[in-house]
């Protein structure tokens, strides 16, 4: 058969976000069964995040100490499921990769798991992006969580005011934090001490009323399920979380 008559093969498609899982690399563990990953040798470097407005006003009153994110993305790792604490006390954990063949089942130190986190490490710093607009009236930056209340927020919805977040303000950042330390926690249950550290139950009310503190939380749930689009992560399934201790240092 010459070229010209030979059917040609035809070449098979692959959905354009296939591809193919690494393999992870590693070495097993005393039992030969699973595979160790190594802690990765970091840099302190900078993170941006943004925050709600009332944990921005926190941090600028210097009362807010924790950050708590979804445990989605190790970097170097890919999407994780099944994660564990294998003895309950933290220091090993135990995974598998989800959307891969690669059934193998994967085996952290705390210390290799915490190098892993995608905000940074100990020593590093996590800038904060706000939302803000030039004001007219004053011929200045203006913040939006600088205008929390019922009112303020009326009169710039009257004055038709646009807010910006996906470019800085002109001048310094506000708000920026060194992290002090990470770890790995469960979301719930958010105690009233938590709930503090993260700004969102006021530090100036020293004795605040059950009610208060439960309207706080749900106000931080139905705020965590906004801002968190994976179900897995909601606040009903209680999910492992990164935390992160901080403190506001000078831009």
């Amino acid at each position: 058969m010459s070229e010209a008559t030979r059917p040609k093969r035809k070449k098979e498609s692959r959905h354009p976000g296939a591809c193919r899982p690494r393999r992870l690399t590693g070495t097993a563990d005393p039992t030969g069964d699973r595979i160790m990953l190594p802690v990765l040798a970091r840099s302190a470097g900078t993170t941006t995040i943004r925050l709600h407005d009332v944990e921005i006003q926190a941090g600028l009153r210097g009362d807010k100490c924790e950050i708590r994110r979804p445990l989605r993305l190790l970097q170097d790792v890919g999407e994780i499921e099944g994660l564990r604490d294998v003895d309950g006390d933290g220091q090993l954990w135990q995974f598998q990769r989800q959307f891969s063949t690669d059934r193998t089942d994967y085996r952290l130190s705390r210390e290799a798991l915490l190098s892993r986190c995608p905000y940074g490490v100990p020593g590093g710093r996590i800038t904060v992006s706000e939302a803000w607009c030039w004001d007219e009236e004053t011929h200045a930056v203006m913040y939006r969580a600088d205008n929390l209340t019922t009112t303020q927020r009326a009169d710039l919805h009257r004055r038709g005011v646009t807010w910006k977040t996906n470019t800085p303000p002109p001048g310094p950042i506000r708000l920026v934090y060194e992290i002090v330390d990470c770890w790995i926690d469960h979301l719930q249950p958010m105690s009233q001490l938590q709930l503090r550290n993260e700004g969102w139950l006021d530090s100036r009310v020293k004795n605040p009323k059950p009610a208060e503190v439960m309207r706080v939380r749900l106000a931080f749930a139905n705020h965590w399920d906004r801002s968190t689009p994976q179900d897995d992560a909601h606040w009903a399934n209680n999910p492992l979380i990164w935390v992160l201790s901080v403190r506001k240092v000078t831009a």
